[in-house]
């Protein structure tokens, strides 16, 4: 196998234009291993890409042997039976991806997750290129104890640099290294400029980032959260939601739970509705239960409309359709995986 030249974004941007606007969600990190392919079934089969323009290399990483390599994709392999193949692609490797690539994030996760691969690692990022946030009413929040999360501690590190003491990086992190789930806010700008030969006029003045890094099952249910057609920016403001809520302190009420929603934040996410990362069984589960809680508590009120109406059914209709027009991302996540779990099963 030959190399073959890349040739992508000049940094890890996440997106194609100089100075995009906006927010821009991205993918930053996959690690994902198939234990039924071979590794030039990952490349052709999966991937859609040519094996011969990846470098064969007698080194690899995490206890497999041998790799092949194409810019910063990898393809780990020749390790023990039960290790099986292993995909890597870095922030960079995603940015290669989606230049050289022909299938698009959601159909790939379709494909690895119809092969039975299982995700290790994903991580995706908001850049923030308005300013709805600043590290620094983060860092405030966090210290004036206004902050409502399922995290027990935050950390925060400051990057500095020895010539003349400036600020060169500044990031808070939500979550221990051996958490499902971390995240990472940062003033993407900042770093961007303390990097050696990084043009500052190609540099957005605003850009923070929020990453997500999803490990093992949370992994898994965030690539089938995507292979069935949730945004990837409703998943990641939705995560943010269920984690973290920075509040404004009141002074009439000691339980910071009730203390409202700062605005900037509010903002930030939007109307989005948060995102409790479950097991795909438990979302097959909810529609059993929502089911029974139907025969339980709604099931009499519907004789007695129906009845009234002498079977008149439109106004059950109309209801229904009302419904339908209010599912939420993950109701529609839900009822994608009962139909096809149902769909398996039968």
């Amino acid at each position: 196998m030959s190399p073959r030249t890349l040739a992508p974004p000049s940094s890890n941007t996440g997106a194609e234009r100089t100075k995009p606007t906006g927010l821009i969600a991205c993918y930053d990190w996959l690690g994902v291993t198939f234990q039924n392919l071979t590794e030039r079934q990952v490349i052709e089969e999966v991937l859609l890409l040519n094996p011969d323009d990846f470098t064969e290399m007698d080194i690899g990483m995490y206890g497999y042997p041998l790799s092949l390599r194409l810019g910063n994709i990898s393809i780990l392999y020749g390790g023990r039976k039960e290790m099986g193949v292993h995909l890597s692609m870095t922030g960079k490797g995603c940015r290669e991806y989606e230049h050289i690539g022909k299938v698009p994030w959601k159909a790939l996760f379709r494909v690895m997750l119809a092969v039975e691969a299982q995700f290790s690692r994903l991580d995706v990022a908001l850049d923030d290129y308005i300013g709805y946030w600043s590290i620094t009413q983060v860092v405030n929040k966090v210290k004036r104890n206004e902050l409502v999360s399922r995290f027990r501690s935050a950390k925060r590190i400051e990057q500095v640099k020895i010539g003349d003491g400036s600020t060169t990086g500044e990031t808070v992190y939500f979550g221990s290294s051996t958490s499902m789930i971390i995240i990472r806010m940062y003033n993407k700008a900042l770093e961007q400029l303390g990097r050696e030969g990084i043009n500052p006029n190609t540099i957005p003045e605003i850009w923070n980032r929020t990453e997500i890094q999803a490990r093992k099952e949370r992994a898994q249910t965030i690539a089938g959260l995507i292979a069935n057609d949730i945004e990837i920016g409703t998943i990641i403001k939705g995560i943010l939601k269920y984690y973290l809520r920075f509040v404004v302190k009141q002074k009439t009420d000691s339980n910071k739970r009730r203390w409202p929603v700062a605005k900037w934040w509010e903002h930030f996410l939007r109307n989005v509705e948060p995102l409790a990362l479950k097991q795909n069984n438990e979302m097959e589960a909810s529609v059993e239960k929502r089911l029974t809680w139907m025969r339980k508590q709604v099931a009499p009120t519907l004789a007695v409309v129906i009845r009234a109406m002498d079977g008149e059914m439109s106004a059950i209709y109309d209801l229904i359709q009302d419904g339908m027009s209010r599912l939420k991302p993950r109701d529609q996540a839900m009822i994608k995986q009962y139909q096809e779990t149902t769909t398996l099963s039968g």
